[in-house]
């Protein structure tokens, strides 16, 4: 067993911190003892009272402060950790140079591929000192090529996918929506309100869906386009069907009460929410891109091309029309989901693990 300390921003918020909570909790169920250095104090409830897992928070003054590093070294130190895996560009900067600094081996997690990562010179210091990690860790094909072009040795990277708790989204609580919302067909879209994530495609797309049917729509997430999407749903004139949610405690409860999710992304990694759709049985409409290729099929979603407002349009009326249809695809999907349980995904951690610590014992569950 080993000492790991995990390096992320925060816990809260995105993919990259539901997926280190998920497998922070199966390391501790397979004996590590785990720690996770955070910069940002709001914890999942899934980690509120839970001894476990030890979060220590490092107070800093934005992401630029020099003196995250010294804090990261002496947390390395005081936690005695066998091994350091960060999580995002900040902590793969700092937390690495920490780690290599103090001797540690030290592991980076990629959550996506070349396209998340324009050429700027942040990015640029990321690739040259994630080549010194003992191991990448990445979550899709695209994450193992970007770093393969960049330079990395075949020998140093691993593909381990997304986890997904299965159990924790069949329990999930029923959504809460108005009363005036009830009993009609629900389209949902979950995820960054940002641009790869082709929100005004989906907009356009759900505005035709809407004159249509009578469906309601709701976009559950915050970022950087909130406001100008806002905008855009006004132009429609469709604020009573059309709703912005902001973050939701309860989105496997939306998931398992929704006609159909929507992602429409221009690139992803291994996308956690197509994951968590499938575990709710919730039909899919996708994009055609590779993030979703590697999960999904022709049998279990319906595939539409990148920035296509009609045929997404078409799509979603598809599955409004034909429940039941729909309905089989997602249960196909659903029976594909068990082998991203997160016990799996830390087993295959703990393989990569020991290639580095040599001296790691594994045990195999």
């Amino acid at each position: 067993m080993a000492r790991i300390l995990h390096l992320i921003p925060g816990l809260t918020g995105g993919g990259a911190e539901r997926q280190l909570t998920l497998l922070a909790l199966a390391q501790v169920a397979r004996g590590h003892e785990v720690h996770i250095g955070v910069s940002r104090s709001e914890l999942p409830e899934t980690l509120v009272g839970n001894c476990s897992v030890r979060v220590h928070v490092m107070a800093t003054n934005g992401n630029h402060d020099p003196m995250l590093f010294l804090r990261i070294r002496k947390l390395i130190r005081s936690s005695r950790a066998d091994i350091v895996q960060t999580w995002l560009t900040m902590m793969d900067v700092a937390g690495g140079i920490a780690a290599f600094s103090t001797g540690t081996p030290w592991i980076l997690s990629e959550r996506s591929e070349a396209a998340a990562y324009p050429s700027t010179f942040k990015n640029s210091v990321r690739v040259q000192i994630g080549r010194s990690a003992k191991a990448i860790v990445a979550n899709s094909p695209g994450g193992v090529s970007y770093w393969s072009r960049a330079g990395v040795s075949e020998k140093k990277l691993a593909l381990v996918p997304n986890a997904v708790d299965a159990v924790s989204i069949a329990n999930a609580r029923a959504a809460q929506l108005p009363a005036t919302l009830l009993g009609k067909p629900l389209v949902l879209f979950v995820g960054r309100l940002s641009e790869e994530k082709m929100p005004f495609v989906l907009i356009d797309a759900l505005a035709s869906v809407l004159r249509t049917t009578d469906a309601i729509a709701l976009l559950a997430g915050v970022g950087p386009l909130e406001q100008e999407m806002r905008g855009a749903i006004r132009r429609h004139g469709l604020e009573a069907r059309l709703m912005l949610t902001g973050h939701r405690d309860d989105i496997f409860g939306l998931m398992r009460a929704a006609s159909v999710c929507v992602a429409l992304s221009r690139f992803e990694g291994n996308p956690n929410v197509a994951l968590e759709a499938m575990a709710a049985g919730c039909p899919l409409v996708v994009s055609d891109i590779a993030g979703y290729r590697q999960l999904l099929d022709d049998a279990t979603a319906l595939f539409v091309p990148v920035s296509d407002v009609d045929a997404a349009a078409r799509a979603i009326v598809n599955v409004l029309n034909n429940p039941d249809t729909a309905r089989s695809r997602a249960a196909l999907a659903q029976t594909r989901v068990a082998q991203y349980a997160p016990s799996h995904i830390a087993a295959s951690l703990d393989a990569l693990y020991a290639a580095v610590l040599p001296t790691m014992h594994v045990v195999i569950q």
